[in-house]
């Protein structure tokens, strides 16, 4: 059974670190740990399409239970 479950990352733009927006990808994955195994070829899929970015912290995690909800 699979699920949904969100890659949350920051991405910076290479030639000014402190911008930095914080970004997130659905994953149709199982559990956690199946959204560890296919993070990194999806963040570097992300960065060959914005190629001005570079990744300054991941993780993965379920989605907002509702509106307002902190992550």
């Amino acid at each position: 059974m699979s699920g949904v479950f969100f890659l949350y990352f920051t991405a910076c733009v290479s030639s000014a670190p402190d911008t930095c927006e914080t970004q997130r990808l659905p994953l149709e994955v199982a559990d956690a740990e199946s959204c560890l195994v296919v993070a990194q070829p999806n963040l570097a899929r992300w960065v060959e399409g914005h190629p001005t970015y570079r990744i300054t912290a991941w993780r993965c995690g379920s989605p907002p239970r509702g509106s307002g909800t902190r992550i």
